[in-house]
């Protein structure tokens, strides 16, 4: 996702709440029954501008249009809103699922250069090979999620897309790698904690990491923090 159109969705949501919120002041408009029934309308548009900027439908964009439309779908009535128990419940066996799965069967070796996988109700560690890293596109659902690229070189212009909702990724990077982390996270963290002093140079690796985290986090790091 371009950080120009992650801002436009961030900043034109921001402008619009403000505007229900003045008009509430000024006027019979309920403001907090309005931005309570269409917030969702964020989450798919971010899925929207997900899906123009990489001109497919990708694992990540599909998940934030099923999400935002499931909300949407919860907060106008359509569905009953006895499914917010629900969606609890998943989220507990999802947190069990991770937990308590096998470790034989959280590794996933990748020997090309595009770094892909869908991790959804669990947890599962993607691991590099290649010295050609050139993209990939993550998406992490109600699970954990790991994309180890720590013996992995990279191809110029390297680009990843992350996408993590309801659940947690890590992605960990070499010493000496520039990284650029952009992209939304909406009701979510992230954080880039790799040591930037030694990314510098015209020959340093560079790695792009768009990310969208909605009710996640996200942390670009080496193999041992803070080292």
């Amino acid at each position: 996702m371009k950080p120009a159109l992650g801002r436009a969705v961030l900043g034109g949501a921001a402008i619009t709440a403000g505007l229900i919120l003045f008009l509430g002041v000024v006027s019979d408009v309920d403001a907090g029954a309005v931005l309570g029934r269409w917030w969702p309308l964020i989450v798919i548009a971010l899925g929207v501008v997900q899906v123009a900027t990489e001109r497919r439908f990708r694992p990540g964009a599909i998940v934030l249009l099923g999400v935002g439309a499931l909300l949407l779908a919860i907060t106008t009535g359509i569905v009953d809103g006895s499914v917010w128990p629900v969606l609890g419940a998943v989220s507990l066996i999802a947190l069990g699922v991770a937990v308590m799965a096998p470790r034989s069967s959280r590794r996933q070796d990748i020997d090309g250069t595009d770094v892909s996988g869908v991790v959804v109700l669990g947890a599962r560690r993607l691991v590099a090979t290649s010295s050609a890293v050139g993209g990939g596109d993550v998406t992490v659902v109600l699970a954990s999620g790991v994309v180890d690229l720590s013996n992995a070189g990279l191809a110029p212009g390297a680009r990843i897309t992350v996408t993590v909702v309801l659940g947690g990724c890590d992605v960990i990077v070499p010493h000496g790698w520039a990284v650029r982390l952009t992209g939304i996270p909406l009701l979510g963290l992230w954080d880039n904690t790799t040591r930037r002093d030694l990314a510098m140079g015209a020959g340093t690796p560079s790695l792009e990491i768009h990310a969208t985290v909605v009710l996640g986090g996200l942390e670009v790091r080496h193999a041992q923090r803070w080292a």
